[in-house]
């Protein structure tokens, strides 16, 4: 008889840089998430990192394997260094945000000091969604 072992699910960090010219830009963000995690005292975690992928892009591979995995219960809360590393469109943010609702799945940012366990974070999050689409649309003008 084959033992079965249940995983307890852990915390997702989420890194992405938008050019492969952003390495200390990914380092910067890992050493602030991992500095959090250990003043936390949170040692069960996976990074999704990814490289060199605008976040207004909707198919990101980490990002996509990052919501599989909520999807299948092994996530049990997201952090990452700031809300423009997750997504640069409110429909991607949005449908992150309406994803992890449904598995009660709370999410901080680090550099906006958001929580979404709060009610000013779930306000805070809207706010500053839409203020990182209009930062990438000055971007590319």
């Amino acid at each position: 008889m084959k033992a079965s072992i249940k995983l307890q699910p852990v915390t997702a960090l989420y890194i992405r840089t938008s050019t492969n010219k952003q390495d200390t830009g990914a380092e910067t963000q890992f050493n602030a998430l991992t500095k959090f995690m250990a003043e936390s005292d949170i040692e069960n975690y996976v990074v999704y990192e990814d490289k060199a992928v605008s976040g207004a892009k909707e198919k990101r591979p980490e990002f996509d394997l990052m919501k599989q995995d909520i999807k299948k219960g092994k996530i049990k809360s997201v952090i990452t260094y700031s809300l423009s590393r997750l997504g640069r469109k409110c429909g991607i943010l949005t449908d992150l945000r309406r994803l992890l609702d449904q598995k009660n799945v709370p999410l901080i940012m680090l550099q906006e000091k958001i929580d979404t366990n709060t009610i000013e974070g779930n306000f805070m999050f809207q706010i500053h969604g839409a203020v990182a689409e209009l930062n990438r649309n000055e971007i590319r003008r």
